[in-house]
């Protein structure tokens, strides 16, 4: 089975760094440069997105983003199966998630049912980095649990500060 390699390092993060804010940012690189629409690729970008929240205390986030991830994948279950998942299993996770959610249970990390041979393949990627597969998420790390708000943002800051200077010149020459 050959497996993108995005997926695959999605995979690694999700299962062994339980970084799902590099999840995000690895497969929405992908996403973006195969310029696709609402796809499988948003289905789980959404999944790791709610983990996050989920964990960070963020409930109304996790919930909405569970709610649209399950919202797209129920319509990729073949795309999903290519990928190794197993896609009923995964289903019926994510929706037993969404009601622990709802009813304010404790976190848990979630770990995605593959098949073998995607599973075998992940597993050795992570050794590859350096991490565990199915590792526990390290609370104690405010690095990972709060990496949106400790981020190094100054480019974006500066892009925008730039595209506002621009929109004032031309408001103010008329162009």
């Amino acid at each position: 089975m050959m497996l993108p390699t995005s997926w695959l390092n999605y995979l690694v993060h999700f299962h062994g760094s339980r970084d799902y804010f590099e999840c995000h940012e690895i497969l929405e690189e992908y996403w973006k440069e195969h310029d696709m629409k609402d796809d499988v690729w948003v289905g789980f970008i959404q999944l790791a997105v709610s983990l996050y929240h989920e964990r960070r205390g963020n409930q109304k986030g996790a919930m909405k983003m569970m709610e649209s991830s399950l919202c797209i994948l129920t319509n990729h279950r073949k795309e999903s199966e290519q990928l190794g998942v197993m896609y009923s299993r995964l289903i019926s996770m994510m929706k037993h998630r969404l009601e622990q959610m709802k009813m304010q249970k404790p976190y848990e990390d979630l770990s995605i049912p593959l098949y073998p041979e995607a599973l075998a393949t992940g597993k050795t990627e992570a050794e590859k980095m350096g991490f565990i597969w199915g590792a526990a998420s390290p609370f104690n790390d405010d690095a990972l649990i709060h990496r949106h708000k400790l981020r190094d943002r100054s480019d974006v800051v500066a892009e925008r500060e730039r595209q506002l200077l621009a929109r004032k010149h031309k408001k103010s020459t008329g162009d």
